[in-house]
């Protein structure tokens, strides 16, 4: 019997006695949850385009108006990576994809891609007709920073005869609607006439409604008589449109002299301009020279903002720059009492505040050395001119100097931009390429030129000589400031770009060129570009 016992023993398979409390049983691996990667395409009704997931898995997407929505059948699992890009699409447009919820390329239930695209180029100088201005006769196109970020609205000057029917004999102002292709004359007296005199640099509100201009025509507003250039408000209506004056003191009294360089804040409720004027405030506040005012739209009240902190005079400004909600204006200065600590002799940059109960307080000077000590000359001159630009949510201030102590290690001798952090006190050169190298030309190309920012100061657009930015000489790029990237916008030799403008979050470019770059059309002019840059 113990033989059989021992023989059963080995036959039987071995296990081991399981402890109280405890499974002998090895618990099965939980299953891996997966998603199908969801978005939607904003693009052009009628455009095709193809994506790809992981470079694989086409996907044919065809925009019949509005939001196209897709998904991908095939499922991802939950924590892997995935990639959406853009296989193909028509030659004359562009698309970008941008992750809009979830983990950007980390699958998870969340996961949202957005892919938006526009036309490459879209020739903005035109009217409803197709009626086009070209380069040489149209200028300083400026793009809306509406919440849609789509560069719907620009407006620009031109002096193209027949567009909306004009004469040709002067300048005058546009506003064009790039999802409808309707574009309005905003420069005519209140019996429909165009302007009687050039008009100059507009300037949008968020919404559309506002548009602000300079102009030397008369017939604009009833009772206009000093024969000089004034700042004027344009308003949507129902209607058409209606203009008030902008440059006069709370009384009504014109200006006595030129009012220019008109800058909106983004409900149109107020309007910084410049001006030669001795009689817009009624106080009998004295002014010499050229000051920077600003005007409220409601309470139809203006405030002198170059103004001594001592003595009340208003000392010298121009070139002012607000922001969105109208707490902040930029603008610069030859005067050197608008900060007692200013030594340098030269130029400076100038930050104007309101706090929450509209009051202005003490001007802020921004334009020092990287170690605070007082910024140099470089080889500017004495007739030198600044424009600064301050973001739509007035954290950042764009400008350009050839000073060589704004920020260590400039050794090139020649003009750079820069930006300046409001918040953090700090300013970094923006016109360096993607290996971090200095520019070997000037930014921007000209002097004076703007440097615009989108909204939140992350996306910086300006021309360029440079020629090791990765493109010709003479164009523009774009430069992120989070990521470091230099990006070009334009490519072309042998002609003109003109100072661009940028969307929201700086999507789309809008600029003029000397070449036709739009397909459809022959001619040069305004271009409105997608790049996808601030997705």
């Amino acid at each position: 019997m113990r033989n059989i016992y021992y023989l059963l023993c080995l036959l039987l398979p071995f296990t081991t006695q399981a402890q109280p409390g405890k499974s002998s049983a090895k618990a099965a691996p939980a299953p891996v949850s997966s998603t199908q990667i969801k978005g939607l395409v904003r693009g052009r009704a009628g455009t095709t385009i193809v994506l790809q997931l992981n470079n694989a898995n086409d996907l044919t997407v065809k925009l019949t108006g509005g939001d196209s929505r897709f998904t991908f059948p095939k499922a991802l699992p939950d924590g892997s990576t995935y990639r959406v890009t853009v296989k193909t699409q028509p030659a004359n447009e562009i698309y970008a994809v941008k992750t809009y919820a979830g983990e950007p390329h980390v699958v998870s239930t969340q996961s949202f891609v957005i892919v938006s695209g526009d036309l490459k180029f879209d020739l903005v100088s035109r009217d409803t007709m197709n009626r086009t201005g070209t380069f040489y006769e149209s200028w300083d196109p400026v793009s809306i920073k509406s919440l849609e970020d789509n560069a719907r609205y620009v407006v620009f000057t031109s002096q193209a005869k027949g567009l909306c029917g004009a004469s040709g004999k002067f300048r005058q102002v546009y506003w064009r609607d790039r999802i409808t292709g309707e574009t309005r004359m905003l420069s005519r007296a209140p019996n429909g006439e165009e302007g009687n005199g050039n008009s100059f640099v507009p300037v949008i509100s968020v919404g559309s409604i506002y548009v602000a201009f300079e102009s030397y025509a008369s017939n604009l507003v009833g009772n206009d008589g000093n024969g000089v250039r004034d700042v004027f408000l344009w308003r949507k209506t129902q209607t058409g449109g209606e203009i008030e004056r902008v440059s006069e003191s709370a009384l009504g009294v014109e200006g006595n002299s030129e009012s220019f360089e008109p800058t909106i804040s983004g409900m149109g409720g107020q309007v910084a301009y410049s001006s030669n004027a001795s009689n817009l405030l009624d106080d009998g506040t004295e002014v010499s020279g050229v000051n920077v005012y600003l005007w409220d739209r409601n309470g139809k009240t203006t405030t002198l903002l170059s103004k001594d902190p001592k003595t009340g005079k208003g000392v010298g400004g121009s070139k002012p720059s607000i922001d969105m909600n109208g707490y902040r204006v930029a603008f610069w200065s030859w005067a050197w009492t608008l900060d007692p600590n200013d030594k340098n002799n030269i130029w400076d940059i100038f930050l104007y505040e309101r706090n929450s109960s509209l009051i202005g307080q003490p001007l802020r000077r921004i334009t020092m050395a990287w170690d605070g000590s007082e910024r140099n000359q470089g080889d500017e001159s004495s007739s030198r001119v600044v424009t600064p630009y301050i973001s739509g949510d007035g954290r950042f201030i764009s400008y350009a100097t050839t000073a060589s102590n704004v920020v260590p290690d400039d050794n090139n001798k020649t003009q750079d931009a820069f930006v300046y952090d409001i918040e953090n006190n700090r300013t970094t050169r923006i016109s360096v390429n993607n290996n971090g190298e200095e520019g070997n030309g000037s930014s921007p190309t000209g002097q004076g030129e703007r440097i615009e920012l989108s909204y939140d100061g992350s996306v910086a657009a300006f021309t360029t000589t440079s020629s090791n930015f990765g493109m010709p000489p003479n164009n523009i790029v774009s430069y992120h400031l989070p990521t470091k990237k230099l990006t070009p916008v334009t490519n072309v030799t042998g002609t003109y770009v003109s100072t661009p403008s940028l969307s929201r979050s700086g999507r789309y470019v809008v600029f003029g060129c000397g070449q036709p770059l739009d397909t459809r059309f022959s001619s040069s002019g305004l271009f409105a570009a997608f790049t996808g840059i601030g997705d």
